[in-house]
């Protein structure tokens, strides 16, 4: 343990003492100190077979902040604790609070002697402190009236208790109060899959507002007229929204080339200049471009950070137009009866004409004018997210970046040739009939047979009503037929097992945390808390038509055709981002890793054989879902702003 000037560097103290837990408070630095490194720490706290491991006896040192003479020294055993690790919990106001490792019980300490607090000290120091408990992961902190229960996301004030679901306070450091807000490092844990990531800095905003304020109905703009005859395009495309089409299968009804042959390539996105302001937009981790998506004539994507739906002509790759939104775009645009529908993180719907790129009218999808900043950029509290889905006549769109903050997401339907209303229902954390458990991120929409989705939500897509689904009712049948044979309750492990039973006999999506639009993984490598899939088949990226489900999964393909499994091993170093399956073969694109100047690849894969029937790389990486294909032509866009064709 060290002790440095913090201006000149000068080390003025120094005691040679192993520190696994740290406070300073009042004058003191206090400590919990062990005699051995930890057998069960070294084997990440499991027990081999026929092993006895034992933790190191532990204890808590109180030193002198000026001089680091050592005060006082607590012996684990003198609490009454055997074999158990020693945490601190929070000092000050004359105490300091010890946990143990098992996370059952806090042991309050007197700060000037090390010897237990009781009777009044106890009493005064308790009302001080929020509570001495046990944190698990995260610290409890208490500052002007304000306690920040960190792990459950609590606050209480004047004794009201209120909860943001937003984030997760971070392990170690909580929510830390400074400069009038509370300040949430970078988390993502399983405990809280609502929570937003990054950076987070959350205060007042006065209130949350109600469903029925969320819910509220905003009337479209428009700026000109448009015609279905005039406008409409002569071919709807097969491949016109986020994945292809509403229900994400990311499939497609037309024969690939065995030889494919690149017809253009174009840089639709200039580079960033380098500067702050870059540094914050890359941040965001986001491909360059979104994926493209196809009319009759124009492939039309999106550049994310400079807020620009471009629309380029599929004969030349000339660009046809461009058109500036009011934020930044995470799902490419929808194209429908000649008109291109694109949300942004201003929580606005645009509808601009195919043809031209003229604006027909705005529609906010967000509850409120209210903006914030978002990695470098002014966007709205509830920014739209997933793009739009336009099904059976009616367009849907959400905003709001999670269940668990600022009132949550709304829902809305709208008349996709107009922008007029039809319905809106709002997700909160908790009420207004959603679904209990554990509170959402938002993510892109999905029309699952009859019925519209949203993560772990089924809505009626003709009123917006919850209704469950095929899949609920499914589950609650077999979890009774099961309750009925045994006689009990099943138990959560055989609750479990039932529960991916269902999955894998159900035609419908699985997704993890992330749902379908998030593109973090592909920085990290793999799906951290539970892969996406369909019917069973599970892993980073997943696509479906006509009996042929497929997965990636790390260098390899996990797919089962007619029925029969079958596994097709891929070439070592590519990260797969992007599935598309067609007639004859599957379309495979994403990144290479550590080959050079070639950053990214497309292939075709023979399913049946197993055989990579063609590949080509590229400089960039593909971006993420990059790939769109129809009538045997292939859209990819890349990282890098480039748009390229192959036929």
């Amino acid at each position: 343990v060290e002790a440095y000037d913090d201006e000149t560097g000068r080390l003025l103290w120094k005691q040679a003492l192993l520190g696994t837990s740290m406070l300073i408070a009042e004058g003191r630095v206090y400590i919990v100190n062990r005699d051995a490194p930890d057998p069960l720490e070294l084997n990440h706290r499991r027990q081999p077979a026929g092993a006895a491991l034992k933790h190191p006896l532990n204890r808590v040192i109180a030193l002198d902040l000026k001089t680091g003479r050592r005060l006082w020294t607590r012996e684990a055993a003198d609490m009454g604790l055997k074999d158990q690790t020693l945490n601190l919990e929070a000092a000050g106001w004359n105490a300091v609070s010890v946990a143990t490792g098992d996370r059952r019980k806090a042991h309050p300490l007197a700060a000037a002697t090390g010897a237990p607090l009781e009777g009044a000290a106890l009493k005064e120091a308790n009302g001080q402190f929020f509570r001495f408990r046990n944190h698990i992961c995260t610290p409890y902190y208490r500052v002007n009236g304000l306690n920040f229960a960190n792990r459950g996301g609590t606050i209480y004030k004047d004794n009201e208790r209120f909860n943001f679901g937003g984030a997760r306070s971070a392990c170690l450091t909580g929510t830390v109060p400074a400069y009038g807000a509370g300040y949430i490092a970078q988390n993502w844990c399983n405990c809280s899959p609502g929570q937003i990531p990054g950076l987070i800095a959350v205060a007042s905003i006065g209130r949350m507002p109600t469903p029925a304020e969320m819910e509220q109905p905003a009337r479209p703009t428009p700026f000109n007229s448009y015609s279905a005859g005039d406008d409409a395009v002569g071919r709807e495309s097969e491949w016109s929204t986020f994945r292809g089409n509403a229900s994400r299968s990311s499939a497609v009804a037309t024969d690939i080339s065995a030889k494919a042959s690149q017809s253009w390539s174009v840089k639709v996105a200039a580079p960033l200049k380098p500067g702050t302001v870059a540094r914050d937009w890359n941040a965001y981790l986001n491909s360059r471009l979104t994926a493209p998506v196809l009319s009759e004539k124009v492939a039309i994507v999106a550049d994310i950070d400079h807020n620009e739906v471009i629309a380029v002509s599929l004969d030349s790759g000339e660009i046809a137009w461009r058109f500036t939104t009011a934020g930044r775009m995470d799902t490419p645009p929808t194209a429908y009866k000649g008109l291109c529908l694109v949300g942004d993180h201003s929580g606005h719907v645009f509808a601009l004409k195919v043809k031209t790129g003229e604006l027909v009218y705005r529609l906010r999808i967000a509850p409120e004018e209210k903006r914030m900043m978002s990695y470098g950029k002014l966007e709205s509290v509830w920014p739209v997210i997933g793009g739009v889905l336009v099904a059976d006549g009616r367009a849907y769109a959400t905003a709001g970046r999670t269940q668990g903050s600022d009132g949550g997401i709304v829902v809305r339907a709208f008349e996709p040739e107009t922008g007029e209303p039809l319905w809106a229902r709002a997700i909160p954390q908790t009420g207004n009939g959603v679904n209990p458990g554990k509170a959402k991120r938002n993510d892109a929409l999905i029309l699952e047979g009859r019925l519209l989705r949203l993560m772990d939500h089924t809505l009626d897509p003709a009123t917006g009503k919850f209704v469950k689904s095929p899949k609920a009712i499914r589950l609650e049948k077999a979890l009774a037929a099961k309750a009925r044979e045994l006689g009990r309750i099943p138990t959560r492990q055989e609750s479990d097992r039932i529960k991916r039973e269902v999955a894998n006999e159900d035609h419908a999506l699985t997704l993890g945390n992330e749902g379908l639009y998030s593109w973090n993984w592909t920085r990290l490598g793999y799906r951290k808390f539970q892969a996406i899939g369909f019917a069973g088949v599970t892993g980073e990226t997943v696509a479906w038509k006509d009996g042929e489900i497929v997965s990636g999964r790390q260098n390899a393909l996990v797919a089962k055709i007619d029925g029969r499994d079958k596994v097709v091993r891929l070439p070592d170093g590519s990260q797969g981002t992007s599935l598309v399956v067609c007639n004859n073969l599957l379309v495979q694109g994403g990144g290479l890793v550590d080959q050079g100047d070639k950053k990214g690849f497309i292939r075709a894969i023979d399913l049946r054989t197993g055989k990579i029937a063609w590949e080509k790389t590229y400089s960039s990486q593909l971006a993420f879902n990059g790939l769109a294909v129809d009538q045997g032509q292939i859209i990819a866009a890349f990282n890098d702003g480039s748009l390229v064709k192959l036929n």
